[in-house]
């Protein structure tokens, strides 16, 4: 077995020695700049609407007052209508605007109806009128399902019971 001692006292270069860092009066007077400070010319901020239900399906979405309001640049729907939401806060719509509060008031003026859905949290033996998923698998619970190494012929099972939408 290789021997992993220490080096000798006198030819230790950072270990037991005082060292100042660079940063640390700026840190200590509050002057230091980090990425929260940095504001460039035409940066925008963005901000996400997240669905509130562990399992839901979007009905409806609606981001025309978002878009139009002065400031906002972008509105992007993650999760159109019909799409299954699986966990509470999933990524729903995405806002991109002047500055954070513009995009704030983005995201609360955009309305999206959800049908919530029966779920169930237990890492036990599901009980038998347990949530069960329903319609066709999306790309992206296959997409899930590879992510959590789920196994393939589980995946197969899932698959043929379930189907797949395009």
């Amino acid at each position: 077995m290789p021997d992993y001692s220490w080096p000798t006292e006198d030819n230790r270069n950072l270990i037991g020695k005082r060292i100042s860092r660079v940063d640390s009066p700026v840190k200590v007077s509050g002057q230091a700049k980090y990425t929260y400070d940095v504001k460039r010319p035409e940066m925008l901020f963005g901000k996400i609407l997240r669905c509130p239900y562990a399992h839901a399906k979007v009905v409806s979405i609606d981001t025309s007052a978002a878009e139009k309001m002065l400031g906002v640049k972008a509105v992007h729907i993650i999760q159109g209508p019909n799409s299954a939401i699986h966990w509470a806060g999933d990524d729903v719509v995405a806002v991109a605007a002047i500055d954070e509060p513009t995009a704030e008031d983005a995201i609360r003026a955009i309305k999206v109806e959800y049908q919530a859905l029966p779920y169930l949290v237990s890492d036990a033996e599901p009980p038998k009128d347990a949530a069960e998923e329903q319609g066709p698998l999306s790309m992206d619970d296959i997409d899930d399902m590879l992510d959590n190494q789920v196994p393939a012929r589980q995946m197969v099972q899932q698959i043929q019971q379930y189907g797949i939408t395009s």
